[in-house]
């Protein structure tokens, strides 16, 4: 959990174990109400702790092995998309749909480290160089991308 105390502490990734009191048989109502908001105090506090205590655990309901992975998240998702639609007919539109959402879509999202690669083809689109041929091998038939640095590379293939 992470959040900020009244005088500004901040909790980072502390097991539920640091809510409890007596070996994990009742909450801690001074650090809960150190932590949270009056709100979140009542739903944790209204919370029944296990007789048998158990170390913290993640597990993901959507796989019979409680782990997740990407094929049970998409099962999940397809699942989800198809039993809300009414008609049997539109299945196949809504799973062409959805193949096109995550292909098109979602694997394509800007997050971090997004054109980051010092890349003939990232120093040309700011303008700090005036050239884009790849230093590594020295092809000056390619554009310097991300596909050539991966794919085409002659000093990348001999690694």
């Amino acid at each position: 959990m992470m959040n900020n105390g009244p005088n500004g502490d901040i909790v980072i990734s502390s097991p539920v174990s640091v809510l409890q009191k007596d070996g994990g048989k009742a909450w801690n109502e001074d650090v809960i109400r150190y932590i949270f908001n009056e709100n979140w105090c009542a739903k944790i506090l209204v919370i029944s702790i296990s007789l048998s205590p158990s170390k913290d655990r993640y597990y993901w309901l959507g796989s019979n092995t409680r782990d997740f992975s990407v094929k049970s998240g998409y099962g999940l998702a397809l699942d989800y998309f198809l039993t809300c639609k009414e008609s049997r007919k539109d299945i196949s539109r809504v799973r062409d749909d959805l193949r096109w959402f995550f292909k098109k879509c979602l694997w394509s999202l800007p997050g971090p480290g997004t054109n980051c690669l010092p890349l003939g083809v990232e120093f040309l689109r700011r303008n700090m160089l005036d050239h884009h041929n790849c230093v590594l091998c020295g092809s000056t038939d390619e554009m310097e991308t991300y596909s050539h640095l991966f794919r085409d590379c002659e000093f990348s293939k001999r690694l």
